[in-house]
């Protein structure tokens, strides 16, 4: 049966020599390795950037070792503060700027009174306070708690590698304005949660969590009463892994692509099963595949990293050159041979060898570098 539907497709195989038959696999073999070399890259530079992913979550909430044993040693008298987080919402996500906006509720509670105010002593990290209000505000026996809530936009390297099928991890973190000399904080797992009804346009929240961590800076900034110690600051870090909800984004990027390479496919078959010459018909769509990627890229910060976007694009121009190439070597071998009826069955056959070679190819690489990131 699957010799008939051999036979079937190509009609004219059994017609040639041995010699031949070796000379026109060799074609298609080779487009194969070539055009499976460039797919295999792309595929595992999309996983190597999931792993990559996973290993960044996991870092977030652990100190290093070293930061870990500095801040033991010149925290010894400092000032234990618990502090939580309530994340209420996050918006205004500015992939071109770098930029996120986030709104939350956040708490101090410590014993005695060497610190008196939390307040207005503590800073987002790389991010800046837009608002701020005290909510409650008060001391019962020796202990002293303070509830604020705030409005935050963070600066934030995004990773677009994944894009427009992303997956980004928005982070800030609360420093206190004292050194770990005299305030650590103290994270409040327990109480610290996320909005369940937080609602992200474009994006769903997948997973979320709060912790500890540190930072040890380079210079004491002239401070007396750290010289000769580590400046060494205690953190809060709260973290929430968004992804891209649904296919929709990822179409209106590349709905145009696909249209340039159904067209090329259609030209090669044209070319190959009604003996036409159409390579005048390509440039229209290599010309719509190198401007699609103009539509994705407006959406994403100038300092652009290689990644699903680029990718797509890449194996489409591939794609679409060749069909040209061909294209260009059946009319070249029908041109010089065409008063040959072998050399005619020679073409046919290669002819359809590349063709369904370029074409499962072309539906393979859009099918599996989105599903990599897609369900990854």
């Amino acid at each position: 049966m699957i010799e008939k539907l051999f036979l079937r497709i190509f009609p004219h195989y059994h017609t040639l020599t041995d010699r031949e038959k070796r000379s026109i696999r060799r074609r298609p073999l080779t487009f194969c390795l070539v055009a499976g070399a460039l797919l295999l890259y792309f595929c595992l530079s999309l996983l190597n950037n999931t792993q990559k992913d996973n290993r960044k979550w996991n870092k977030t909430f652990v100190i290093p070792t070293k930061i870990l044993a500095d801040m033991s040693y010149v925290s010894k008298d400092a000032t234990k503060v618990t502090c939580g987080t309530y994340v209420d919402n996050i918006y205004d996500i500015d992939m071109a700027k770098g930029t996120f906006c986030v709104s939350f509720l956040t708490w101090f509670r410590w014993d005695g009174d060497d610190i008196t105010d939390m307040a207005d002593h503590f800073r987002i990290y790389q991010g800046s306070i837009l608002n701020k209000s005290i909510v409650k505000n008060y001391k019962k026996g020796n202990m002293h708690y303070q509830l604020l809530r705030a409005k935050v936009r963070v600066t934030h390297n995004f990773w677009t590698k994944s894009f427009p099928l992303d997956k980004h991890q928005l982070s800030f973190y609360i420093e206190p304005d004292y050194t770990a000399m005299r305030v650590v904080l103290v994270p409040d797992k327990e109480n610290s949660n996320v909005n369940l009804n937080l609602h992200i346009s474009g994006y769903g929240v997948t997973k979320a969590g709060m912790g500890a961590q540190a930072y040890e800076y380079r210079n004491t900034r002239g401070d007396m009463e750290i010289e000769g110690l580590k400046n060494i600051s205690s953190e809060i870090v709260t973290a929430l892994q968004i992804k891209r909800d649904g296919l929709g984004l990822y179409v209106k990027c590349f709905i145009g692509l696909f249209g340039c390479l159904i067209w090329a496919l259609m030209v090669l078959y044209i070319n190959i099963y009604h003996r036409v010459d159409p390579l005048s018909m390509l440039p229209g769509a290599l010309f719509g595949c190198v401007a699609n990627i103009m539509v994705g890229a407006s959406l994403l910060p100038d300092a652009l990293e290689l990644g699903l976007l680029e990718y797509v694009n890449i194996w489409g121009i591939f794609i679409i050159l060749s069909v040209a190439l061909v294209i260009m070597k059946i009319n070249d071998m029908r041109r010089v041979y065409k008063e040959n009826k072998v050399v005619s069955y020679y073409t046919a056959v290669y002819g359809r060898l590349m063709f369904y070679s370029v074409t499962f190819l072309a539906v393979l690489g859009n099918v599996l570098m989105p599903a990599i990131v897609y369900f990854s």
